[in-house]
């Protein structure tokens, strides 16, 4: 009896107080704070949660803020990219690697 309570306490220490950060991992790079959490990376501003980083996802400005065509990255050695066509402000776009 005495056992299965011990075993008891031990399974609830472990659900309850040790905190799931240490199955996450975090990365800082510069002022910017990235973590992973359930398989998934976010980015993280003062401490809040923002943005799902997609691996095969870009967000790019030409210094023009003009669309970017294949052609300026295949000088950059990247090929096979799909530049959405909806531009955000400030002249960014999305591409997909």
């Amino acid at each position: 009896m005495f056992e299965k309570f011990k075993f008891l306490v031990v399974l609830v220490l472990i659900v309850f107080i040790i905190p799931l950060d240490i199955f996450s991992q975090e990365y800082a790079m510069g002022s910017r704070l990235y973590k992973q959490e359930n398989g998934k990376w976010y980015n993280y501003y003062d401490g809040i949660k923002c943005d799902q980083i997609v691996p095969n996802r870009l967000i790019v400005r030409m210094s023009s803020k003009l669309k970017p065509t294949n052609n300026n990255f295949e000088k950059l050695g990247i090929a096979n990219i799909k530049v959405n066509p909806k531009r955000y402000t400030g002249g960014y776009y999305v591409i997909n690697i």
